[in-house]
């Protein structure tokens, strides 16, 4: 009994006392990518980067919104997705998001990429907040 309560004061109590480091807790990721049309050659290449580079210390399900093949794999949520051709398949993504909510009900964050990008650093924990953006490159000064 004494044993018990020395470990319940060790490992838990700290974890209660002002200043104590925050416990890890796993997070429940998504990523929705849009690649209809001859985008989906792109979803392969992306979330082998993601896979590397993103949030690698929770859990991501990968959400594929598509009409042509992709990889099956337990991380990959394949949701059909016509072409509606240019710029509507861009504009409309957000639509189409929503129209799918029922699958992102377990989800504790949601991100979106654009099928022909690649994650090629770490993407840590720093990009989990209530607001998150991102500035486009092209904007960037040099």
């Amino acid at each position: 009994m004494l044993f018990q309560f020395l470990l319940i004061f060790t490992f838990i109590i700290p974890c209660l006392l002002p200043g104590a480091p925050p416990v890890p807790q796993k997070k429940s990721i998504g990523l929705c990518i849009t690649a209809t049309g001859r985008y989906y050659k792109f979803v392969e290449p992306l979330i082998r980067s993601a896979r590397k580079n993103f949030l690698k210390d929770h859990h991501v399900t990968y959400f594929v919104f598509t009409d042509g093949p992709i990889p099956e794999d337990l991380d990959i949520v394949r949701i059909h997705q016509n072409r509606i051709g240019w710029p509507y398949d861009t504009m409309l993504r957000f639509s189409f998001y929503s129209n799918a909510k029922k699958h992102f009900r377990d989800m504790d964050y949601l991100f979106a990429l654009d099928a022909d990008m690649l994650i090629v650093g770490t993407v840590d924990d720093r990009i989990l907040g209530d607001l998150v953006a991102t500035e486009h490159y092209a904007f960037k000064k040099t």
